[in-house]
This record gives C-alpha cells, structure tokens and sequence, in this order.
C-alpha cells in the first residue's frame, strides 16, 4: 500500500516502554541523576484525583510536544506522574557516541534510549535489542496500567515522532530506530502484495 506523507489522514502514534527486572533499582537515585538532563515536574495525586493528574500529564505532553524532548515518567509504587523535559544543551556528543548518526540525535526515543535506559539506568543496548527489561505498550492509559502489575517499575510515556522527522532519516538512507513508527490506519494487507486480476495466478513461498 502507498500513501502521501502528507496526506492529513495519516497519523504517527507512539509506542511506551514499560521497565521492569532491574536489579538494585532505587527511584530516589534514578531522579537525582535525571535533574543533570531533565526539568523535573511532579503531579502528585491520591485515590481520588489520580484521574486528574493523569490527564494533566497527558495535556502538559501535548502541549510541549512541538518545542520539546518530552517524557511522561510513573514510578511504581509512588503518587505521582513526572513530566521530563530535556534541557537545552543536555545531549553531549559523548553520550551518544560514533555509532549513532547524526540524524538520529534529535528523535525522541533515541534521547530515551540512549541517555536514559543506558546511560542512567545502565540497561545496554544489546539487553534493549532483546527487550529483557523492556515492554512496548501502545496506548497510555493501558501503559500506565501495566506500570502496576508484576514486577514492573517504571513506565517512559512517549510523544508521536514527528513526520519530518521520518522524511530525514529516510532521505538519509536510514531506517527508524526499533518502535518508534506506529502509523495509523494499520492495512491488514495491501494492493502491493494482493493481485487485482483474481485470474492470475500467484506463486506461493515453496513453489519456486
């Protein structure tokens, strides 16, 4: 199936990262080294206004998406949400490191990835590649109701990635880092692998 970029239908929705099993995990630390790179907004809440605080959350997200690398963090086990906002200046060229291109540094789930579940979490790129701490969770409420169960920790809440930002790195020969794209409508399939001739015939995998 082909469609326009820039058709107003198409719409990129994020997928959320729900942590868990980290061993020797402290929350109280984890926030102190977040505030070298982050301004830290907590929304405090209780049984009867977390409905609240939540959606606050989700306004603030939307609302700095435009101008802002931005995070919506839930801790488990305590009352709050946590707007994360990436300060101006705060992604050196050493945390990145050669292997990651340039066009790469601006995405919001490379900031995730790289600064905060390697860098301050110590959680390595191969553990993240095999998602041994890691859920993909679309939607934030049911991410925030994972959050809770088992023995997860943490839940990172994400804004969409851009469209322009999908257009650089394919101009730059790249593919988007591991979900980051959900585009939305999903086709269950497409006119590029169905036939439109229903007479003609189709080699099926293993009649070569």
């Amino acid at each position: 199936y082909f469609s326009s970029l820039d058709d107003e239908g198409i719409v990129v929705m994020p997928t959320h990262r729900v942590v868990h099993g980290l061993k020797g995990f402290h929350a109280g630390a984890m926030l102190e080294r977040l505030k070298d790179f982050f301004d830290i907004e907590a929304i405090a809440f209780d049984s009867t206004s977390e409905e609240r605080a939540r959606e606050e959350l989700y306004g603030m997200m939307d609302d700095l998406a435009r101008e802002s690398t931005v995070f919506g963090l839930y801790i488990r086990g305590r009352d709050a949400y946590y707007l994360l906002k990436l300060k101006s200046g705060a992604m050196e060229k050493e945390i990145f490191g050669e292997s990651i291109p340039e066009v790469f540094r601006d995405l919001d789930v490379t900031v995730l990835h790289t600064l905060v579940l390697e860098h301050i979490l110590n959680i390595t790129a191969e553990s993240q590649k095999r998602q041994e701490n890691l859920i993909y969770v679309k939607g934030r409420d049911r991410a925030l109701e994972e959050g809770r169960k088992g023995d997860n920790q943490l839940v990172f809440l994400m804004n969409p990635t851009k469209i322009e930002q999908v257009k650089k790195v394919a101009g730059a020969g790249l593919v988007m880092p591991q979900k980051s794209t959900y585009f939305y409508p999903k086709l269950l399939s497409g006119l590029v692998i169905n036939p439109l001739n229903m007479d003609e015939k189709v080699t099926l995998p293993g009649e070569l």
